[in-house]
């Protein structure tokens, strides 16, 4: 992944895209990109990137084999995700889980305010959202289901007169 906070020339005026859309910042970068890679199976499991405050949830089904699962947080004060393997589809949707803490949105209280958003390639402050995904605040935590595999990040900005994301605003039961 190139470095998450380079833009080309033509961007570098603006932090905010037309469309209203500014990715959450760390308020400490990240002096260098971070990954984990772990195994999930049929049983499902959570992968927790240390340090970069996400937790992956896949729920049981949502594998049919065992598959090692990778994530990256790119170096630098974006917070944004590459999950893979890219094109992975899930059985069953798997939740992604953001610490506000130490984010522009902590202390968040309304989770409206927030979309899950996946993009292509490199990710910079401002992205042009190919799909939005609804949130939901945890406690401390943006949580937002993805049904496949490739980069994520959590934008802020939504107007009201953007319509729906995708997805549904319920809580996760409990136990997930």
């Amino acid at each position: 992944m190139a470095d998450p906070t380079s833009r080309s020339p033509s961007s570098a005026s603006s932090q905010q895209p037309a469309d209203g859309f500014t990715v959450l910042r760390r308020t400490k970068p990240l002096s260098r990109s971070v990954t984990v890679t772990q195994t999930v199976g049929a049983s499902g499991g959570k992968i927790r990137l240390k340090g970069a405050g996400v937790t992956l949830e896949i729920p049981a089904g949502a594998l049919s084999a065992n598959t090692a699962i990778t994530i990256t947080a790119p170096y630098g004060n974006v917070v944004a995700f590459e999950f893979s393997p890219h094109g992975l589809r899930f059985g069953a949707a798997a939740s992604i889980r953001l610490d506000t803490k130490g984010t522009t949105a902590e202390g968040a209280k309304d989770a409206d305010a927030y979309s899950g958003v996946y993009f292509v390639g490199d990710m910079s402050a401002a992205v042009q959202p190919l799909e939005l995904l609804r949130t939901h605040l945890d406690g401390k935590q943006i949580v937002f289901d993805i049904e496949h595999f490739s980069g994520y990040a959590v934008a802020g900005g939504r107007s009201k007169t953007q319509g729906k994301a995708k997805g549904n605003n319920k809580k996760p039961k409990k136990g997930r």
